[in-house]
């Protein structure tokens, strides 16, 4: 299933805003962010993923190697709990409150 099938029409920009504030939460608890944070944001600032898998929790949106973080940290991957996804993301693909 692709992002554009899963989200409701419309909503992209939430579903970035959401994106980035999983990634500012993954940021926190990043070393090497912590270290320097004006650096790491330079060297290696957020960008958007249409790569997401759903799961029991949420959605974790998955990154290749180099886009958001250096090697060392592998492929990243930031959460996107559903009840941060209700009104972005299709109600069908989100378990009942």
């Amino acid at each position: 299933m692709s992002l554009d099938e899963a989200l409701i029409p419309g909503r992209r920009a939430e579903y970035v805003a959401a994106l980035q504030r999983a990634h500012a939460k993954w940021l926190t608890a990043n070393p090497d962010a912590k270290r320097d944070p004006a650096a790491y944001s330079k060297m290696w600032p957020f960008q958007e993923s249409d790569n997401f898998a759903l799961t029991r929790d949420g959605i974790v949106v998955k990154y290749d190697a180099y886009s958001i973080a250096p090697y060392s940290h592998g492929e990243p991957e930031l959460s996107i709990p559903y009840a941060d996804l209700r009104g972005i993301f299709k109600p069908e693909l989100l378990p009942k409150s």
